[in-house]
C-alpha cells in the first residue's frame, strides 16, 4: 500500500508498541540515521520523524525520477541510541516496508544477549505475524566459529529453489503437529500457524541442521514453501 509520512509513522509506532511486551530491550525505539552525520530520533518525536521521512522521500524521487519512492512507505527503526548501546543490544534493525508488504527484523548475537534466545525470538515472531495480512515468515541464521562463517539459507537449506523457513516461522494455514512431527513446536496463531523447527539452532551441529531440513521437507510436501520465481516468465 502507499502511505503518507504520517501514516508511516503511526504504523511504525503501532508495531514497536506491540514489541514492547516481549522484553525491556524493546520498550523504546528510535528512527535510524541515514548517515553518520544524522542523529537517531526517538519515536516520541513525531514531527522530527515525519520531517525525516519526507526528506528521504524527496531525495529518492530526485535520484530516481518517475519511480514510486519506497521512502513514502518505509521506516527503519532500532531499539538503542548511540553506537555503544546499539552494539550492546545486538545492532537491531526493524525495517517496515508497507509498500511491498515486507517487514524485516535483524538482530546480532542473540544467544549472547538473552538468557532464553529461543523464547525471545518466538515472542518477536508472534507479535510480527499478529496482523491478518501476515502470510509467511522465516528466520534466517548466520553463525561464525573461528574463521568459518555459515549462512543457513544459502548454504544449508534443504531446497535452493524454494522458500526456506529456517529456525522458526509462520504460515497462513492451519497446520498440526501430526503433519510436521519433527518440529519442536507447532502453535496455532490467528488464521495460521507458528512453527519452531528446533529449540537450539546451531549451524555447526549436523543434527540441528538435519532437524530443520526435515521440517522444511514436510512443509514442502504440504505446499507451504513456495517455489522461488514461480509465475515468472512465459
Amino acid at each position: 500500500m502507499t502511505m503518507s509520512p504520517f501514516q508511516v509513522y503511526e504504523d511504525g509506532l503501532s508495531w514497536v508498541g506491540s514489541l514492547a511486551t516481549i522484553h525491556p530491550h524493546f520498550e523504546q525505539w528510535w528512527l535510524m540515521p541515514s548517515s553518520a552525520h544524522e542523529p537517531e530520533i526517538p519515536m516520541s518525536d513525531r514531527e522530527q520523524i515525519i520531517t525525516r521521512i519526507e526528506a528521504r522521500s524527496a531525495y529518492f524521487d530526485k535520484q530516481y525520477p518517475g519511480t514510486s519512492s519506497p521512502a513514502n512507505h518505509s521506516i527503519l527503526l532500532t531499539n538503542a541510541p548511540g553506537e555503544a548501546k546499539w552494539r550492546e543490544r545486538g545492532c537491531l534493525a526493524l525495517s517496515i516496508r508497507a509498500g511491498v508488504g515486507e517487514l524485516r527484523l535483524e538482530i546480532n548475537q542473540i544467544e549472547q544477549i538473552y538468557d532464553s534466545p529461543c523464547d525471545v525470538m518466538w515472542g518477536l515472531l508472534k507479535v510480527l505475524t499478529s496482523r491478518p495480512q501476515a502470510t509467511f515468515a522465516q528466520t534466517n541464521v548466520q553463525q561464525a566459529r573461528g574463521r568459518e562463517r555459515r549462512h543457513y539459507s544459502s548454504q544449508l537449506a534443504v531446497f535452493q529453489h524454494r522458500d526456506f523457513m529456517g529456525w522458526m516461522g509462520y504460515v497462513d494455514r492451519p497446520v498440526s503437529t501430526q503433519q510436521i512431527p519433527d518440529a519442536a513446536r507447532v502453535e496455532r496463531h490467528g488464521p495460521g500457524t507458528l512453527i519452531l523447527a528446533t529449540e537450539s539452532m546451531d549451524l555447526f551441529d549436523a543434527h540441528s541442521v538435519e532437524q530443520v531440513n526435515r521440517v522444511e521437507i514436510a512443509m514442502a510436501e504440504l505446499g507451504l514453501l513456495a517455489v522461488r520465481g514461480a509465475g515468472l516468465g512465459g
